[in-house]
């Protein structure tokens, strides 16, 4: 319909109007059927002989008049009709990520609360420029239901374009005015086709932001549009941009979307410019300027099932990651977390095209058939090294019942499993990702495996072997598959050099993170010599003095990328009181650096504050991937979720 007002109201109209011009025509089209048969009949003798033509010409002349007076307003409705609106949908992505689901929103067009799926008062529902103008609707009638619960935000037309929208109508517009002035402060602005909207947020509860970037767009919000999905679907991630910049900025920044498993690798990306309605890029936005936009990924075909993280990166075109600031101001690498995503079995059958750098094979293991493999590297492989291996799988058989688990190593090395169920001497062990009574028959998974060269394995060539274990280590067939043959280099001297190839410490490690490392041994000592206190006892301690913490990692494989530790003491409420964050392993030793079966020492120490009051804290130590602030799980004695309790710490005055 069209929205030019009266036309709009006379629309309502139309089939009444259209009934009554249809039966006033009656007559006349008698009449003209009489005259056109009277002349048929009789040749119209007693007629003009220009009746007729002048008939069809006034006909033709009074439809050439009409259609000159409709076009205007027909071609610009036209023109608009053929249009895609996307502004509105744009603007209620924003309210909706900003916003709580049960928050009111209040501003000059109600079908946004529609859109945005946002409640907002009785009054705001029906709030209409005729309304306000009438003196129906006045902010003296609005405000009583705003006394107890103020809006969570504020949407309000700008007055620096020609739609002046509903509010400003209200009789005492200014009180309004001066109610947002008390409680809100401007959070930006907003375009929306020809209108632009000034949004507002409460002083006493500013909207959150999820990661404030040290120059460009800050990204307040963001979340994915639904909480699973099947493999091989698309998905989006809804998200909520601020160009928080004095100034216009120069450059052009870029989004980027990462599908990433728990222990951090990563399955799927897509890059995306930024863009502010209508398709502005970064550079052109307003200070200030408020924005969505949907990040589409899809999901690859073969991804195994389970949980995932959709991650967010801001970079600049020409490539440079942008990085966010933590609470101190401080730039840090790291990634948002828009959100996690359960992910479903898919409908693949066989390994997707293209894989040019697959190796085929139909190879059984137990239930499973081993379609293909990723291609093994025909230069030497040091000693220590690990390998990425890609593997791809179809459950054709019937499901074992305890789960089995994925081995990957040298030959040789699955002979005797070691008392916690490890494979020995650096083979990898690894869990299938998903029980497989859950996956259904026929359908491929794709898996990210990883094979360690022990730091002393002989030099020459050596078979590279897949095979299932069973939940004690054991292996569950008589011989495993071979995959082919790697040629094995010596370590370097220096790496062996700075190897403890020696054996484990008595006591059996406290947990593992994934298959990166693992800590063989924790002792905690206060400041006063000979005090020290074994993993998960207590200390007792005075405000100020330090705690120092002796770590031995061990790699169970080399890493792909950094990790970092957080050794932290926490309050009853769970927030740390003391903090101290570094690189695993020290910065002359970094994790990435690590060799499998390599051995490090580190020594930690952690000073209390010297106002810490007087109870019971635990110290725990945490591992996290700096490039995207996101904690390993880990796995072992003293472990919770994602991190592991090392000590209780008794704090008393003296």
């Amino acid at each position: 319909l069209t929205r030019d007002l009266f036309i709009r109201h006379l629309m309502y109209l139309l089939p009444s109007l259209a009934t009554l011009a249809g039966l006033a025509l009656v007559p006349l089209l008698i009449q003209w059927r009489q005259l056109a048969g009277l002349a048929r009949r009789h040749d119209a003798p007693s007629l003009p002989a220009t009746v007729l033509p002048t008939a069809r010409l006034g006909g033709a002349l009074a439809a050439a008049l009409l259609a000159a007076l409709a076009l205007p307003w027909t071609y610009a409705n036209v023109v608009l009709g053929l249009e895609s609106e996307t502004a509105t949908a744009r603007l209620a992505d924003f309210i909706a990520l900003v916003t709580p689901p049960d928050a009111l929103v209040f501003g000059d067009f109600s079908e946004l609360n529609f859109y945005a799926r946002r409640p907002t008062s009785y009054e705001g529902a029906s709030m209409s420029a005729g309304a306000a103008a009438s003196g129906q609707l006045a902010w003296s009638v609005v405000s009583p239901r705003f006394a107890e619960r103020r809006p969570a935000l504020l949407v309000n037309l700008s007055a620096a374009r020609h739609d002046v929208g509903h509010l400003q109508y209200m009789p005492d517009y200014a009180d309004y005015l001066a109610w947002i002035d008390q409680h809100y402060v401007k959070l930006g602005s907003f375009e929306r086709d020809w209108q632009s909207y000034l949004l507002y947020e409460p002083k006493d509860a500013p909207l959150p932001r999820l990661a404030r970037y040290a120059d460009g767009p800050s990204l307040l919000a963001a979340r994915p549009d639904r909480a699973e999905a099947r493999a091989g679907e698309a998905v989006e991630v809804l998200t909520a941009w601020q160009n928080g910049a004095p100034e216009e900025p120069l450059t052009e920044y870029a989004a980027t979307l990462r599908l990433v498993d728990p222990i951090g690798r990563q399955w799927a990306q897509q890059d995306s410019s930024l863009f502010a309605y209508p398709d502005r890029k970064s550079p052109r936005w307003a200070a200030d300027e408020l924005t969505s936009q949907r990040l589409g990924l899809t999901l690859p075909p073969d991804l195994p099932p389970g949980a995932y993280r959709l991650e967010v990166g801001l970079y600049r075109r020409n490539g440079a990651d942008v990085p966010q600031l933590d609470p101190g101001g401080q730039p840090v690498y790291v990634r948002a977390l828009a959100g996690t995503i359960q992910v479903l079995a898919g409908q693949a059958r066989d390994i997707p095209d293209p894989a040019p750098d697959v190796v085929r094979a139909e190879r059984s293991i137990g239930a499973l058939t081993l379609l293909g493999h990723g291609q093994l590297p025909t230069d030497p492989v040091y000693a220590g090294d690990t390998l990425p291996l890609d593997l791809w799988w179809r459950l054709d058989g019937e499901p074992v019942d305890p789960p089995v688990r994925l081995w990957v190593g040298l030959e040789g090395e699955r002979a005797s499993p070691s008392e916690t169920g490890v494979a020995t001497r650096g083979g990898l062990e690894q869990d299938l990702g998903v029980a497989l009574a859950a996956l259904p028959r026929g359908v491929v998974y794709h898996q990210r495996a990883y094979a360690a060269v022990p730091i002393d394995q002989p030099a020459g060539a050596a078979e590279l072997q897949v095979d299932l274990l069973d939940a004690a280590g054991r292996a569950g067939s008589e011989a495993p598959v071979v995959l082919g043959t790697i040629t094995v280099a010596a370590a370097p001297e220096a790496d062996r050099a700075a190897t403890d190839v020696g054996p484990d410490s008595s006591s059996a490690s406290l947990f593992r993170a994934g298959d990166l490392a693992a800590v063989t041994g924790v002792q905690t000592a206060v400041g006063e010599p000979g005090a020290a206190a074994a993993f998960g006892g207590r200390i007792r301690l005075d405000p100020g003095d330090p705690v120092a913490v002796s770590l031995r990692w061990r790699a169970l494989r080399r890493t792909e990328g950094p990790w970092s530790f957080s050794l932290q003491l926490l309050d009853a409420s769970g927030l740390p009181v003391a903090q101290v964050d570094g690189p695993a392993g020290g910065w002359e030793r970094p994790s990435t650096a690590w060799r499998a079966g390599e051995r490090i020492e580190q020594q930690l120490t952690l000073a209390l504050p010297p106002s810490l009051a007087a109870g019971s804290y635990p110290l725990i130590l945490a591992l996290y991937n700096p490039a995207t602030g996101y904690r390993a799980p880990l796995q072992g004695q003293g472990t919770d979720g994602d991190h592991v309790v090392l000590s209780t710490v008794d704090v008393a005055r003296p």
